[in-house]
This record gives C-alpha cells, structure tokens and sequence, in this order.
C-alpha cells in the first residue's frame, strides 16, 4: 500500500484506504528519508512529509490493520564532520524515539 503526498494531504480522503484494501497482517517499513529535513537527516534527499503526518499514517493503520511488525530505516551513514553527525545523529534519535513512542501506545 503506498500513501501518495496527495493523498496525506488531503487527510479525509486516505484514512478510507487503511482497513478497506488489506486484508493481511501488515509489515511496516519506514525510511526516513520521506521526513523534512527538519525531523531527518540521511544520505539521501528528504521528502517534505512532517512527523507528525507520518504518526498521524501511522495511527491510522494501526486503528484498522493487524500490524505484526515493523522497521525504521534511513540513518545518515558517519561522516568526517564531528559536529555535523552529533547534530544529524540528534535529529535523527528525536525522530526515532517520537515514533516508537507513538508504535508502542497503540500496540497496547
């Protein structure tokens, strides 16, 4: 199931895909590298979804879907710059820890 920017959006319109159109047990992969730049830095462009809109994806798959696992990826690999990577590491751990906050609420 993909979630085009559109549709994310538009939030009316995707929450009737969750629920509807699987009928699995769903695996969630997330890559950072679709977060702002603000709350992500990885090796890779960063698309201009918030936080905050992808908790909000997020929620509404676990609200109508039997989730039975999922991954978070998109660590910007080391650099040379010392500073840089503290500050990109920082970035990246609110990121991380915002979300399995959030996994971890639902799945109770």
């Amino acid at each position: 199931m993909f979630y085009s920017q559109a549709e994310i959006n538009h939030h009316q319109a995707w929450p009737s895909k969750a629920g509807r159109m699987i009928h699995e047990s769903v695996y969630i992969s997330i890559d950072k590298d679709v977060l702002r730049k603000q709350d992500a830095v990885t090796d890779w462009s960063n698309g201009d979804m918030s936080l905050q809109q992808l908790q909000a994806v997020l929620r509404i798959i676990y609200a109508n879907e039997k989730v039975i696992g999922i991954d978070i990826t998109g660590e910007c690999s080391a650099t040379l710059d010392y500073l840089s990577e503290v500050r990109n590491a920082d970035i990246n751990n609110k990121a991380n820890e915002e979300l399995m906050r959030m996994i971890l609420a639902e799945e109770r």
